[in-house]
């Protein structure tokens, strides 16, 4: 009996660690092509498994099933160009793999209960709804470090004067 017992273990460890795996490789190349047109079926095929064990394997998994993960994937992929930038919408969802704006905003107000556009103008930085510049930003916050270091090394040049001539 205790043989038997610990078969079943071993067996349903190696199941959990080959279906993690599977499913690590998938959710892998659905990241790396979530801006092209996926399917289940296409998955199945690429993957060399049924569409019933992949959607299976996806709601036990990852606790949604694959349309869910699928259009949640890329709605996250498109926040940054929906806050950050100038894109209509139609563009944002062709962008981003979706077959057309309907879609994308069906799926967006899934996900956050809002429409994009209204998501768009509470977290826009600017009121002028200029595109958004990494570059810029990085300069100012280095230009802000180096302020506060460049006050930092005068208050302590100071304190070392003020101690030399104390010793004197």
């Amino acid at each position: 009996q205790l043989m038997n017992d610990f078969k079943s273990d071993i067996t349903d460890s190696n199941q959990k660690q080959a279906s993690y795996d599977t499913i690590t490789k998938i959710t892998a190349y659905i990241n790396d092509n979530y801006d092209k047109k996926l399917s289940l079926q296409e998955l199945s095929i690429h993957f060399n498994y049924s569409i019933a064990y992949l959607s299976r394997l996806f709601k036990q998994s990852l606790g949604n099933n694959f349309i869910d993960y699928y259009d949640s994937l890329r709605i996250n992929y498109s926040l940054n160009d929906l806050v950050y930038s100038n894109k209509s919408i139609e563009d944002l969802s062709l962008i981003h793999g979706f077959e057309n704006s309907r879609s994308y905003v069906r799926a967006f107000k899934k996900i956050y209960d809002v429409y994009p556009s209204e998501y768009r103008k509470k977290h826009q930085t600017n009121n002028k709804n200029d595109l958004y510049d990494p570059a810029l930003l990085k300069k100012e916050s280095l230009d802000k470090i180096l302020e506060q270091y460049d006050t930092f090394i005068y208050k302590n040049e100071n304190k070392e004067k003020v101690r030399d001539v104390e010793n004197i």
